[in-house]
């Protein structure tokens, strides 16, 4: 190698050190608002999530009552809106569960979201 050529690919190497410490320092600056930041977007997915699953089983419980009272009295109402009602119950409380994990064991939360990330989900 010529030594121009030598002083080329140390400047190169000390640019990218630099460019790995400055990443590095970057990095550890900012992961704490990150993590914060991470786990407010997960508890207003699972609060939005409830807020939807709550009004969707108010609104097929009222869809259920209004046929029971159209219906004739030997004709049973359809199940149907009972049933969706009963699985807005189901995922209600599904995302309730999530916002106490959030609350309860944020660490958790934390090492399943970097688990998606790894295996890219």
């Amino acid at each position: 190698m010529t030594p121009e050529l030598e002083k080329q690919v140390v400047s190169l190497i000390e640019a990218a050190k630099q460019a790995g410490s400055d990443a590095a320092s970057f990095i550890a600056d900012q992961a704490p608002e990150v993590i914060e930041q991470m786990l407010a977007w997960e508890m207003a997915k699972s609060v939005a999530g409830l807020l939807v699953c709550l009004s969707l089983a108010i609104l097929f419980l009222w869809c259920g009552r209004k046929l029971k009272k159209l219906g004739d009295d030997d004709y049973p109402p359809p199940a149907m809106p009972y049933g969706v009602a009963v699985v807005c119950t189901v995922l209600f409380v599904v995302c309730a569960m999530n916002i106490i994990k959030i609350k309860i064991a944020p660490k958790v939360v934390i090492l399943e979201i970097a688990e998606k990330v790894v295996r890219g989900k």
